[in-house]
């Protein structure tokens, strides 16, 4: 690591050779920070090959733009950037990279958090998604969903058989990106952990979610997740409790943890599952003390809805459902909550 004066800023930069990133697999610590996964540059066409994924097409960086510490890559979010350059062409190339391996825009949970964890179950509302069990691509703006996949490896999937129950694809709701959205009337996603196994606590749930203006404070119950097969082990609702309605979880036993008046918000929910340390955080705010909400874990999961019978029916939209088999430590939890605020452009404040 050394230090380099660009356009008057003293900006941290590495060189990184093409042999280097060969030898090393890829695995760099910038910035004093933990090990950041640099996917190999084809020095040639200047396309970087994501973890898994597709080549993506890296562009130039001026120095102004590193004096400025910021690039905009494509037409993602802007990101913060270190200098990497590569020896043995015409003139060294700027890559944009991610100080630190955080979270945020170069990071999301196909990977492993900092701390390890990678999830049990994930949601997103990009798919894939199905009209049916599996034959009809949903893709078109307010086309039915029968089946949301599950993104992980256990692909335990959740579904609705009865057409007249199905929710609806909304295209481009929430910083370009689609949500699901339930009627509150009769429209839930129900599927057991059939591959992954149940989850005991400790579990940790992230959500991005909003409830309808017009289910605001109207004295109803408003599920966005729960249990598959037993009806309140597992909800994370509004709660109809009067005048100002709130938000609250509940595990099965004892009384519902709760937090603020409901709100029609978009909210980034991060709820722990652990016995009597069990709460609940709304963008990183946190909306209860550690409490007892009950012990119960997740056989599966329903999705706008509470478990079987279906009942108190989410009204509102859902874009991401992340779900970890651990109590994510803190730095962890904020590293997927930064991820979420990144993707859909919301304020996350940092759990501490």
């Amino acid at each position: 690591m050394k230090n380099m004066t660009l356009g008057g800023a003293r900006k941290p930069v590495i060189t990184i050779t093409d042999a280097d990133l060969r030898e090393n697999g890829g695995q760099y610590t910038l910035m004093g920070g933990a090990a950041l996964n640099v996917n190999y540059v084809e020095l040639a066409d200047l396309d970087r090959k994501l973890e898994g994924g597709p080549a993506t097409a890296i562009y130039p960086v001026t120095e102004e733009q590193i004096a400025a510490g910021r690039f905009k890559l494509m037409a993602g979010p802007m990101l913060p950037v270190c200098e990497m350059t590569t020896r043995g062409v015409e003139s060294h190339v700027a890559i944009p990279v991610l100080l630190g391996g955080g979270g945020g825009a170069a990071w999301d949970p196909s990977q492993p958090t900092g701390g390890g964890a990678s999830p049990e179950h994930w949601y997103r509302a990009d798919g894939p998604l199905w009209q049916d069990a599996g034959v009809t691509p949903a893709v078109l703006d307010a086309a039915v969903v029968g089946r949301w996949e599950d993104l992980t490896a256990n692909a335990d999937h959740v579904n609705q058989a009865t057409a007249g129950f199905r929710p609806t694809l909304r295209l481009n709701v929430l910083n370009g990106h689609p949500v699901i959205r339930f009627d509150g009337v009769d429209d839930f996603l129900r599927g057991a952990f059939t591959n992954g196994g149940a989850l005991a606590q400790p579990i940790t749930m992230l959500a991005v979610a909003q409830l309808d203006a017009g289910a605001v404070n109207d004295g109803v119950n408003h599920v966005i997740l729960d249990d598959n097969d037993t009806p309140s082990t597992f909800k994370n609702y509004s709660r109809g409790a009067g005048i100002p309605d709130d938000w609250a979880i509940y595990f099965g036993a004892g009384a519902a943890l709760t937090g603020s008046a409901s709100n029609s918000n978009w909210n980034i929910w991060t709820t722990l599952a652990n016995g009597a340390a069990s709460r609940f955080w709304h963008n990183g705010i946190a909306e209860c003390a550690a409490g007892n909400a009950g012990g119960a874990g997740l056989s599966g999961i329903t999705l706008g809805s509470k478990g079987h019978p279906a009942g108190e029916y989410w009204e509102g939209d859902i874009a991401e459902i992340i779900i970890y088999d651990s109590d994510l430590s803190d730095a962890d939890k904020n590293q997927v909550g930064n991820y979420l605020a990144a993707r859909y452009g919301l304020v996350y404040a940092d759990i501490v």
